[in-house]
C-alpha cells in the first residue's frame, strides 16, 4: 500500500519525492515488525520466568504444606521407630479405629502414615519381611489405642477391632504382601488396590508392647517408691486428675463396692499434698453418713465436710455454693479478667459429693445449682466431683454435658459403661481399676492407691479456707446487740436482730415452748415495759404493753381476734399510745397491717407459716425454740442478753 501510494504521488506531482516514499514504506514496515517481535519476545521471556517462579514458589509452599501435614499426622499416629526414640510417648488409649500399618507417599512427599480401619477386621496374607512388619505395626497400634488383650493368641479386642493373619473371610479388608513389598490392598466388595506403600522399622516392637500390656499390681498410698503423687498407676506411671479449665468437673460411676470411695481418698489426699488450701480447697457432702469423707475432714485443704445426718447445713452449702459463684463473679469484673488463671485473689473450690441421687432425693433443688456449676463454673474456678452407682442421675439439668473427665467402676449393665464414657471401653473396667476417659477422649486403665488417709498423707500446709456458707450460729444465743442474730445464709449475712419502740407495735407468734416468752424479753431488754392482762390495765400504760398470752386476753373479751384487732386500732388514735408488744398462738388475719413487725417461731405448718407474710423459704418444721423468721430472714432469739430486764414478765 505505501508503494502503491508513492508511485501515484509521483504520477500526479512529477516530484521525485513520491518514489522517495514509496521506497521507504516498506522499510519502515519492516522497522516496525522486527521491533514488535522483539518486544514480544521480551515480554514473553519475562512472563515465563514470571510463571516459572510462581510455580516455584506454590510448589514449595505445597511441599511445606504436605510436610507440615506429614508432621501432625506423625504425632498423631507415630511409627514404632518413633514411639522407641520417645521417652514422652503414652499410649493414646481412646479407641480410635484407624490404625497405622505402614507409611506411604503422598504426592511425592514420603513418610506419611498409611492408616486401615481395624473396626471390620483386618487379614494380613503372605510371608516374608514385609507380612511381618505390617503385622506387628496393627498389632503394637491397636494395643495402644484398645488395651492389651487377656489372650495372646486371639486378637480381637471388646471394642471390635481384629487382626488376623492369614486369609479370612470375615475380614473387611485384606493387606496381600510378598517378600519385602505390599503388594495389594482389597476392601469387602471392591477390587484389589495397589499404591505406595511402604513398611515402617518395626525394631524391638515386642518390648513396647509389653509394656503397654503390663497390669499395675495393686498399690498402697504408703508404697511411694512406686507411686508418689496421683490417685493411682497406669502402665507403671503415675496418673493424676487435677481440676483445671480444661478438664473442670470430674464424675465417678460405679455400682457398690466398686472401689468409688478408694478413689475419692486418693483424689483429695493427693490433692491437699501438691496444693496449699489457698490455691485448692474442697468441700464435701456425703450422704453416706460421712463414711467416705468424714475421716478425711482434717486435712488442710478441706474447708468442711457435712452429711445427709445435718440437712439444715446442706441446705446452707447448697445457697452458699450459689452465692460463691456471684461473689467470684464480681471479683473477675472488679479485676477486668475473665478467667481465674489471671485472677490471683482467689483458689479453686472443689465440691466432693458422695451418692449423687441421694442428694437429689431429698433436695430436688440442688440439681439446678449443680447444673449452673458445671455450665459456669470453669472459669469461675468452682469445680464438681460427683460419684453415683448409676449414670441416671448426672443427666439432671444438663450436668452430664459439661463433665469431661468419667471415671468408670464396673456397672451392674455393661451398656451404661459405653454409654457413661461415650465410646466402647479399651477393657472391661474392674473393682478398684476403673477406666478414666480424660477431655480428649483418652482412655487409660488406672489402678487406684489404697488406703489414702489422713494420717497417711503428708500435706504440710498452712491455714485452711473458710466453706462457701456460712456456719449456723451456736445455740442457745447469747448477745446484747439487739435482740438476736439475722441468719440470711443465702446471702452469707449473719447481723444484730434489732427493734426499737419507735418501730411500732410488735407480735410473737409461735407454738407453746417456742421460746416466745424469751423473745419478749429479748425484745424488751432494758426498757421500761409494763405487763397487761386486762384492758383496763393496758388504758392506764403509756410506753411498752407486753402482753405475754394474747391469746388468753382474747378468750377474755367478747369477739376474741376481733375484739382485740379493734382496740389495737382504737389506741393508736390517742394521743400518746403504747407500744404493743405481744405473744400469740395462732395468727389472726385481721393482725394484718395493724402490728408492722412479727416475729414468727416455730409454727407447725408452711401455709401457717406464710400467713403471717414471711416467706416460704424461711419456714422450718424442725427450727429449735428461739429460732424463727423475721422480716423475711432467718432469725436466732438471744437466750440471755446482758441487759435483759425479766421481772414482771411471767
Amino acid at each position: 500500500t505505501p508503494v502503491a501510494l508513492g508511485c501515484a504521488l509521483w504520477a500526479f506531482t512529477g516530484s521525485g519525492f513520491g518514489l522517495i516514499g514509496a521506497l521507504l514504506g516498506p522499510v519502515m514496515v519492516l522497522a516496525n515488525y522486527g521491533d514488535g517481535l522483539r518486544r514480544f519476545n521480551r515480554e514473553s521471556t519475562a512472563r515465563r520466568a514470571r510463571d516459572a517462579h510462581q510455580a516455584e514458589a506454590q510448589a514449595r509452599e505445597r511441599w511445606a504444606e504436605l510436610e507440615r501435614e506429614r508432621e501432625q499426622l506423625n504425632r498423631c499416629h507415630p511409627s514404632i521407630h518413633q514411639v522407641r526414640t520417645s521417652d514422652d510417648w503414652m499410649p493414646p488409649m481412646d479407641g480410635r479405629m484407624e490404625i497405622r500399618a505402614g507409611s506411604l507417599i503422598r504426592d511425592g512427599v514420603v513418610g506419611f502414615p498409611w492408616l486401615v480401619p481395624v473396626g471390620g477386621g483386618v487379614a494380613v496374607v503372605g510371608d516374608g519381611h514385609a507380612a511381618d512388619s505390617v503385622w506387628a505395626s496393627l498389632v503394637f497400634h491397636t494395643t495402644a489405642a484398645h488395651g492389651p488383650l487377656d489372650s495372646a493368641g486371639d486378637m480381637s479386642w471388646p471394642s471390635g477391632a481384629r487382626i488376623v493373619r492369614g486369609q479370612s473371610e470375615s475380614a473387611s479388608l485384606t493387606i496381600r504382601c510378598s517378600g519385602s513389598f505390599i503388594e495389594s490392598v482389597t476392601s469387602r466388595g471392591t477390587l484389589p488396590e495397589r499404591g505406595e506403600w511402604a513398611i515402617d522399622d518395626v525394631t524391638g516392637w515386642r518390648v513396647l508392647i509389653s509394656r503397654i500390656s503390663q497390669v499395675d499390681n495393686v498399690v498402697h498410698w504408703v508404697d511411694r517408691d512406686r507411686c508418689d503423687r496421683g490417685v493411682g498407676l497406669v502402665n507403671g506411671r503415675p496418673f493424676i486428675v487435677d481440676p483445671n479449665s480444661e478438664s473442670p468437673h470430674v464424675a465417678i460411676c460405679g455400682r457398690t463396692g466398686a472401689g468409688k470411695s478408694e478413689f475419692l481418698a486418693a483424689l483429695v489426699c493427693d490433692w491437699s499434698e501438691r496444693f496449699p488450701p489457698n490455691v485448692l480447697s474442697w468441700v464435701g457432702i456425703d450422704f453416706k453418713g460421712g463414711a467416705t469423707l468424714g475421716p478425711l475432714r482434717e486435712l488442710p485443704n478441706c474447708a468442711a465436710v457435712i452429711t445427709d445426718l445435718e440437712p439444715a447445713l446442706v441446705e446452707r452449702a447448697l445457697a452458699g455454693f450459689t452465692a460463691e459463684m456471684e461473689s467470684r463473679e464480681r471479683t473477675l469484673a472488679l479485676d477486668g479478667v475473665a478467667r481465674i488463671e489471671d485472677c490471683e485473689r482467689i483458689g479453686r473450690l472443689v465440691i466432693v459429693i458422695d451418692e449423687l441421687p441421694e442428694l437429689y432425693r431429698r433436695f430436688p433443688d440442688a440439681s439446678s445449682v449443680l447444673g449452673d456449676i458445671a455450665r459456669r463454673g470453669r472459669s469461675l474456678g468452682v469445680h464438681l466431683v460427683l460419684s453415683t452407682q448409676s449414670p441416671t442421675p448426672l443427666s439432671r439439668d444438663g450436668v452430664i454435658g459439661n463433665v469431661t473427665t468419667r471415671v468408670c467402676f464396673p456397672l451392674v449393665a455393661s451398656h451404661d459403661v459405653m454409654s457413661f464414657i461415650g465410646s466402647h471401653p479399651i477393657s472391661p473396667p474392674g473393682i478398684g481399676r476403673p477406666i478414666v476417659v480424660n477431655q480428649h477422649g483418652t482412655q487409660s486403665v488406672v489402678t487406684v492407691r489404697l488406703g489414702a488417709a489422713m494420717t497417711q498423707s503428708r500435706a504440710m500446709w498452712g491455714v485452711r479456707t473458710d466453706p462457701p456458707w456460712l456456719p449456723p450460729p451456736v445455740t442457745p444465743v447469747v448477745g446484747s446487740d439487739g435482740f438476736g442474730i439475722v441468719d440470711d445464709f443465702r446471702a452469707r449475712i449473719q447481723e444484730p436482730a434489732r427493734w426499737t419502740p419507735s418501730n411500732g407495735d410488735v407480735v410473737v407468734v409461735g407454738g407453746r415452748g417456742m421460746g416466745r416468752t424469751t423473745a419478749i424479753r429479748a425484745l424488751v431488754g432494758s426498757e421500761p415495759h409494763t405487763v397487761v392482762s386486762t384492758i383496763e390495765e393496758l388504758r392506764r400504760v403509756t410506753g411498752i404493753a407486753v402482753f405475754d398470752d394474747l391469746d388468753r386476753f382474747a378468750s377474755e373479751v367478747d369477739g376474741g381476734g376481733f375484739e382485740i384487732a379493734a382496740l389495737i386500732a382504737k389506741r393508736r388514735l390517742e394521743s400518746n399510745p403504747p407500744t404493743l408488744v405481744m405473744a400469740v398462738t395462732t395468727w389472726s388475719p385481721r393482725l394484718h397491717g395493724l402490728v408492722p413487725n412479727v416475729l414468727v417461731l416455730g409454727l407447725p405448718t408452711r401455709e401457717s407459716h406464710m400467713a403471717t407474710g414471711e416467706p416460704p423459704e424461711t419456714f422450718d418444721p424442725s427450727a429449735e425454740p428461739g429460732v424463727g423468721s423475721w422480716r423475711g430472714r432467718r432469725v436466732f432469739v438471744y437466750a440471755r442478753t446482758d441487759s435483759m430486764v425479766t421481772d414482771g414478765i411471767p
